[in-house]
């Protein structure tokens, strides 16, 4: 009997659990050219569901700018597009906002949309640009795209 009780009780876990996707953008030399987009391809077969999309954007000691500024564009193979502007303060005098992680990286969530749903069964390609003053974004180390069911 206790077995049983001990099977459902995991089963009721493991089904409430809700599902984080994560999309993962790792820099070459902590670098991000201007000229270079991110992209992220997601597969999506849930209609009925909402997501909270979020970028996370991890940040080393190299990192000089105040904020971060980005350029998302979405589109489907079905037609569909949508585009935003994503910006998220990183310093207040020259310092970080966030303490650093073990590995020395500041991690940052900018929300892109907190109750997206996705309007076909299609693929998702995500992009992202960096929209600073230089050509190459120095002290970036990744990327990542949360899509998170909610």
């Amino acid at each position: 009997m206790k077995n049983i009780l001990l099977i459902f009780i995991l089963f009721l876990l493991v089904s409430c659990e809700k599902p984080t996707i994560t999309l993962e953008h790792k820099f070459d030399k902590a670098s991000w050219n201007a000229f270079r987009k991110v992209s992220f391809d997601y597969n999506n077969d849930d209609l009925e569901s909402e997501y909270k999309l979020t970028l996370q954007v991890g940040l080393n000691g190299g990192y000089t700018a105040k904020d971060i500024d980005i350029a998302m564009s979405q589109k489907n193979t079905a037609g569909e597009s949508r585009y935003a502007s994503l910006s998220c303060l990183v310093k207040r005098n020259r310092e970080f906002i966030n303490s650093a992680d073990n590995n020395g990286i500041h991690i940052y969530s900018i929300v892109i949309n907190p109750h997206a749903n996705f309007t076909s069964k299609s693929n998702y390609e995500f992009y992202f640009e960096h929209r600073s003053a230089t050509v190459d974004l120095n002290g970036i180390e990744y990327l990542n795209l949360l899509v998170e069911k909610i």
